[in-house]
């Protein structure tokens, strides 16, 4: 009966993948790749004498990394697939998720690139001239989708520190030439990086832009024996019908810093690549309200000493919370629903101290303030586990001795009283005021 052709075109697929991306994300993209061979190398870290190095301008971008290379085995059977097998070796922990983030970055960058690698057992060189590959056929006339080695060497043998990657884009479309050229686009790179790595370069790995090396904030909340954060820590079982084919751990904290209203809000990471940065919106719990009459105000600048942090981790990076652009939520995501329903509980509680807080400067107690004043930051990873943001409660019963009294008059009647009190300060002007009518009424 025959079979019908449902095979994609590769100017569509490219179209596709390409569209709805910006070019931050595709670096990121890149990047993200180097960090998962830290990661395959070291684990967790620490990462000191690996690194990354960006130059970009409008006619070129190269990256270069001495992240473990790849395997001639990889290239050719999975790294270059557009799409991630099922039998592809997986990274723990691993950022990537989908199998074509190298691809969509190449492409949506410029119309050449070139790839050299060296691994421990291997080597190879690739140079692809993108308008010839889309025009390539095989042997039946239909499209081929493969890609041809420049040169390719394997049952080699050398130390991890010769081990090597660097990826170059020429031809660069037009519209990419002007963000590569543009110190705006630097910039905005190099905060993305940092921000989306922060963790990677704590842990010491180096990135460089241009030359210009970045560097990283340690989160940090504040913290002493009176006044606790909040960390919850939990594991989310897999649910494989439901799309979490592995486990996922959420760690998440609460609790306050410096007063910035352009730092508060929340943060979500996850395996360790930021994806939110604080936010102050819905999607996280602003304005909210939860099973139990749980509810929270929407963000203001009264609000501007609260951080949220909120760490997703997984062995398979598709079970994480995340968007195919690592660029922001998926609010789709039964993990994600668990753990907002988490955010809005303890948002709520810390949001209750910064009303208090500021409730507090209409009164004569400083009692608040005074444990803000004494708390010090502590980096995440020292906090204890704490479902409840604590601090003591102003003593009950101790009636204060003296009261501050405070009102505005006109500035013309306040400089009068001056004169006739004979004194120099409004202060002293109210003071008397109050001493002339208790001397006569009281």
């Amino acid at each position: 009966m025959g079979v019908i052709d449902a095979s994609p075109t590769k100017d569509f697929f490219i179209s596709i993948i390409t569209r709805d991306i910006s070019l931050q994300d595709a670096v990121k993209d890149l990047v993200d790749n180097c960090i998962d061979g830290a990661r395959r190398l070291r684990g967790e870290g620490p990462y000191e004498g690996l690194h990354i190095s960006i130059e970009m301008a409008s006619e070129h971008f190269v990256i270069a990394d001495n992240c473990g290379g790849i395997p001639v085995s990889v290239a050719r059977d999975y790294a270059f697939r557009f799409g991630r097998p099922l039998s592809a070796p997986s990274t723990q922990g691993s950022i990537g998720q989908f199998g074509v983030g190298m691809k969509r970055a190449l492409f949506k960058m410029g119309n050449h690139f070139d790839i050299s690698s060296k691994s421990e057992d291997s080597e190879f060189t690739l140079s692809v001239n993108v308008h010839e590959w889309r025009s390539k056929k095989d042997s039946e006339g239909k499209e081929d989708w493969t890609f041809d080695f420049s040169s390719v060497a394997e049952g080699q043998s050398r130390g991890s520190e010769e081990c090597e990657t660097v990826l170059e884009v020429s031809d660069i479309h037009p519209a990419i030439k002007l963000e590569l050229g543009s110190e705006r686009f630097k910039s905005a790179l190099i905060r993305g990086i940092q921000e989306a790595h922060a963790r990677s370069l704590d842990a010491g790995l180096e990135v460089t832009v241009n030359s210009h090396q970045l560097r990283h904030r340690v989160a940090d909340l504040l913290s002493s024996a009176q006044l606790r954060p909040i960390k919850i820590v939990e594991d989310f079982a897999a649910r494989p019908d439901d799309g979490i084919r592995s486990s996922v751990k959420l760690t998440l904290y609460a609790g306050i810093s410096e007063s910035n209203l352009e730092d508060a809000g929340w943060y979500v990471i996850c395996n360790g690549r930021q994806i939110v940065r604080a936010d102050k919106t819905a999607l996280t719990g602003w304005g909210s309200e939860i099973e139990g009459g749980v509810a929270t105000p929407k963000a203001h600048g009264q609000f501007a000493r609260f951080r949220g942090y909120v760490f997703f981790e997984s062995d398979d990076a598709q079970s994480l919370p995340w968007n195919t652009q690592k660029s922001g939520v998926d609010t789709d995501s039964l993990v994600y629903q668990y753990a907002k329903g988490e955010m809005v509980a303890a948002l709520r509680q810390v949001v209750d101290f910064l009303n208090a807080l500021d409730a507090e400067m209409d009164t004569d107690s400083d009692h608040l303030e005074t444990l803000v004043k004494k708390a010090s930051p502590a980096k995440l990873s020292i906090l204890p586990l704490s479902r409840s943001f604590t601090y003591p409660a102003q003593t009950v019963g101790v009636v204060p001795k003296t009261v501050k009294v405070q009102f505005d008059r006109a500035l013309e009647d306040v400089e009068w009283a001056k004169e006739y009190f004979g004194v120099k300060t409004a202060r002293r002007v109210g003071e008397l005021c109050f001493e002339y009518v208790w001397e006569r009424e009281h």
